[in-house]
């Protein structure tokens, strides 16, 4: 879904019907061929419109209405798809008609007046502090520390490990203890400060000692060998992947393990709802309780009893 800019401004001014696969390309660029978001949103919205071409063939994005939106979102459903996929499906063709209509190449939204699918209970599978400590010690190299030490200490996902910078950090002292802040931009271009101290800095700082030096490179993490590159999002996972399985690790596991157990750890620690919505990166504290304050039925029972005197 690449388009030129020559071709983007045909495109506006034909009265020609546009096929759904220039749908994204049309809402991410401008006139000039200009795109104001990030490389995974662009991946996300194009993925949605490539799952609606699937199911209703290449059709003129004027002609799309809101039931074939329905009849889409319930064949994805049939799929035995998770509601969370669905819904970011349905919610990702939302986003590219919404940005066409405000650009005037079509009238309205088909996607608006689908509904979402209802969200399962939340439980979510967080790393355990065995695991993390199993996969610290099989880590041999000071990067690979460092970068298992941010995931747990700080809640950040993978796109913000990818996206730090030697410039954005900041170390200071506070009573005593050394504290550092790092700049990140995560998910939908979204920035904000993340914040380490005690053995993860520690294991920040030893990587800072050993990172090569490599003349006009900012990002904090690189690929292991020659050339040096900036790590991606995928190196990141096969880094964990390697060490998960050299750690002997058999628990369910993924990369977003790390940010649960953040999250679950700070609220049982009594910080308050806002301030771990906020480390988290998320714009409404409901969100978060949402997914992390919902308890099943055992776990009800268990809180109940455990202080009873009956």
């Amino acid at each position: 879904m690449r388009t030129s800019k020559t071709n983007v401004l045909a495109t506006l001014e034909s009265d020609s019907p546009i096929p759904l696969s220039e749908a994204a390309t049309l809402a991410i660029e401008n006139e000039y061929g200009i795109r104001d978001v990030s490389t995974d949103s662009i991946n996300w919205m194009e993925g949605a419109v490539k799952s609606l071409i699937r199911f209703k063939g290449d059709i003129d994005i004027k002609s799309l209405t809101p039931r074939d939106v329905h009849e889409w979102q319930q064949h994805e459903k049939d799929r035995d798809l998770s509601p969370l996929t669905v819904n970011s499906y349905l919610r990702g063709v939302k986003t590219v008609y919404s940005r066409l209509v405000r650009k005037g190449i079509v009238d309205f939204n088909p996607a608006e007046p689908v509904k979402y699918l209802p969200k399962p209970p939340s439980n979510p599978k967080a790393c355990s502090k065995e695991t993390y400590r199993a996969m610290i010690n099989a880590a041999e190299s000071a990067r690979d520390k460092a970068i298992l030490g941010l995931l747990w200490c700080t809640g950040c996902r993978v796109g913000g490990i990818v996206s730090m910078k030697l410039d954005k950090i900041e170390f200071w002292e506070k009573d005593g203890k050394e504290c550092c802040a790092i700049y990140i931009v995560e998910k939908f271009s979204k920035s904000r400060n993340i914040y380490a101290c005690g053995e993860e800095l520690e294991y920040l700082q030893q990587w800072l000692q050993e990172r090569p030096n490599i003349l006009g490179q900012k990002a904090l993490f690189l690929t292991s060998i020659r050339p040096f590159r900036k790590l991606t999002r995928v190196g990141v996972q096969k880094v964990l992947r390697r060490l998960a399985k050299k750690a002997g690790v058999t628990e369910k596991f993924n990369p977003h393990s790390f940010r649960h157990a953040f999250a679950i750890r700070k609220l049982e620690e009594k910080n308050d709802l806002p301030a771990v919505s906020a480390w988290l990166g998320h714009s409404n504290p409901s969100f978060t309780a949402s997914i992390y304050t919902t308890r099943t039925e055992s776990q009800l029972r268990d809180l109940y009893f455990k202080d009873s005197d009956e």
